[in-house]
């Protein structure tokens, strides 16, 4: 099952809930507004730069009463360049998010995001660093947890990962289940498994599955620092033949009333910067820090390599970094102004690096 396919089963799931829960079920908009102009370094993906405009709308609605919330979201990049032939361009995205408590011991959780970029700095952002052509993006995740006693728990879950470029890619179809321990209040302890399935997309000659049976740890140190690790072989089968690989990864996350703080590391396998299934690393980072009471310090980035299955060869090397310092005039209001950029690291090709600079002005309704 697709993560579009996941997506109408959760929307379906809330729609034929009873008509007596609908009643007391809280409906709230959201809707978000954020102008941008500034300068692009490749605005004709051949090193030369020109003026930018940005307009992004973001609407959707949000469902909640005390046993599950639902929240979706359209929003939407369009670019203006004056000195290009096609002068707008509209990145177009998606996102659903479905918490469930269907029972006292029973959750359920899914998320969705699609993404269809004609524009490559609009792929940048989702770690796809390429030249000229579009592309469609979508991930989902899905989790069904059964608390089987007060410390033992176990969970069916679902991932979806896809990525076409230029009419070209490969889609990660990955069931698996879940058993975890609960030691103490702060600490889980378990083991998972995971069926990685590559579908073709397009003209693509990738494809192949894999075996990943992985062990966890998760660890809440404090209430506002947490860290959770896996690691594992995975077993691959594809053209080559069978070869087993490692499997590895890392996060830690931090949050507190001056902000918030997530680094995420992680090698195995996945899809590449090139859409191709491959034996991957990755290493991310994120954060937000409130200061002077009225403003705000934003960044985020990353490296992503990626090379073929199962040994790594031909691989691609992409990094992509924003950050950005905002002023907050009002709840829900802000000016700021940012940069980012976006290339790659195994070419020197003038056509796969870009960067951006602007000032920017955002409304948000949602407030916390």
């Amino acid at each position: 099952m697709g993560a579009r396919q996941a997506t109408w089963a959760a929307v379906a799931a809330v729609c034929l809930l009873p008509a007596r829960a609908w009643s007391s079920v809280q409906v709230d908009p959201v809707a978000r507004l954020a102008l941008e102009g500034g300068y692009d370094s490749n605005v004709a993906f051949d090193g030369r730069g020109g003026q930018m405009a940005r307009v992004s709308p973001d609407v959707g609605l949000k469902f909640s009463d005390h046993t599950w919330t639902l929240r979706t979201v359209y929003g939407a990049d369009l670019f203006h360049y004056p000195e290009r032939a096609d002068q707008q361009v509209l990145n177009q995205r998606g996102a659903l998010g479905l918490h469930m408590r269907l029972t006292e011991r029973t959750d359920l959780r899914v998320d969705g995001l699609v993404s269809y970029a004609p524009d490559p700095i609009g792929i940048a952002r989702l770690g796809y660093v390429v030249a000229e052509g579009d592309a469609l993006l979508w991930r989902g995740d899905a989790k069904l947890s059964w608390r089987w006693t007060p410390r033992f728990t176990v969970s069916a879950t679902y991932r979806e990962r896809a990525a076409r470029l230029a009419g070209s890619g490969v889609a990660l179809h990955a069931p698996g289940a879940e058993a975890a321990w609960r030691l103490d209040e702060r600490t889980e302890i378990g083991a998972s498994y995971r069926f990685d399935s590559f579908q073709r997309l397009g003209d693509t000659l990738e494809g192949g599955n894999a075996h990943e049976a992985l062990a966890f740890g998760r660890w809440r140190w404090t209430r506002r620092l947490s860290l959770e690790a896996e690691a594992g072989p995975a077993l691959w089968n594809g053209r080559e033949g069978p070869a087993v690989v490692p499997v590895a990864g890392i996060t830690l996350h931090a949050s507190g009333r001056p902000g918030d703080l997530r680094l995420s590391a992680r090698h195995g396998v996945g899809i590449n910067a090139l859409a191709r299934s491959s034996l991957t690393d990755s290493l991310e980072a994120g954060f937000a820090w409130r200061f002077a009471r009225s403003f705000v310090l934003r960044g985020d980035g990353g490296f992503w390599h990626g090379g073929l299955m199962p040994d790594g060869a031909g691989a691609t090397t992409g990094y992509g970094g924003s950050g950005e310092v905002a002023w907050i005039v009002r709840r829900g209001l802000e000016v700021g102004i940012g940069a980012s950029r976006y290339g790659r690291i195994d070419t020197t090709s003038a056509e796969l690096q870009r960067n951006q600079v602007g000032l920017r002005v955002a409304w948000t309704n949602e407030t916390h």
